[in-house]
């Protein structure tokens, strides 16, 4: 259910156009997984440049994310893709342990480069990825974090489906998370999530000092218009927040 890695589609022909100096390949006992970073354009080397970390959902890829990242980029955003273990051309079986053991590993390898600017990185994880940012989260340093259609717990998730909590084997304890974040959080839901219920999103909120939810019309994948949520709901929070 939470990793339906067989089903998932990989879009022929995106990598070969990525160049090879965007490419990462993080080495783990499991084997090797991949990461994508790209550069804000128009790219100056004397200055200093805000990160943005990025988790995809369940059924996507890194690769169908390129377009999509496009207008950050283009606002002066680095940007880094973090497969998952077991996704696209990456090694290895999608869990807790092995998904946060690649974050920290992708976070730690791209914050040395002399570009990025460490006072602000940027956690963005959706549905399923907001597990994997807030993992991340607990280990590692962010000025801000936006989540999108996230839920507190699988346990809670999985009750939806009447499935025991004994069997949830990574529990992506959100919530704990989120009432331990002490910077700015942005949480962004689908009215309608037939999925995720925006109740889920609700409850992120009421354990956050910190946290902004915009309720957004639709189900669970709200988002059509990536362009337009970046101009009228990311950038300016990341602006109202001093880290762009």
């Amino acid at each position: 259910m939470l990793f339906p890695i067989n089903y998932v589609n990989v879009p022929l022909n995106i990598s070969d156009r990525v160049p090879d100096s965007s490419k990462l390949w993080i080495d783990n006992d499991f084997g090797k997984t991949e990461a994508w970073y790209f550069l804000p354009k128009n790219f100056n080397s004397d200055n200093k440049y805000p990160l943005m970390i990025v988790a995809h959902g369940n059924a996507d890829v890194i690769d169908k994310w390129v377009n999509i990242i496009s207008y950050l980029r283009e606002n002066g955003i680095a940007i880094l893709l973090v497969e998952y273990p077991g996704y696209g051309r990456s090694e290895g079986n999608p869990t807790q342990e092995s998904i946060t053991e690649v974050f920290i590993k992708c976070y730690d390898k791209i914050i040395e480069r002399p570009e990025i600017d460490r006072d602000r990185i940027i956690f963005l994880g959706q549905s399923i990825g907001g597990g994997a940012i807030c993992a991340l989260a607990k280990e590692r340093k962010s000025a801000a974090m936006i989540l999108i259609s996230a839920f507190t717990s699988v346990s809670y998730f999985a009750s939806q489906y009447f499935l025991p909590s004994f069997l949830v084997k990574d529990e992506f304890d959100n919530l704990m998370t989120v009432s331990n974040y002490k910077n700015p959080l942005l949480l962004v839901h689908g009215s309608n999530d037939n999925l995720i219920p925006i109740s889920e999103a609700e409850k992120l909120r009421s354990v956050s000092k910190n946290a902004e939810l915009i309720i957004l019309d639709g189900g669970h994948n709200t988002i059509k218009d990536w362009k337009k949520f970046w101009r009228d709901t990311v950038v300016p929070f990341l602006h109202k927040n001093q880290i762009l």
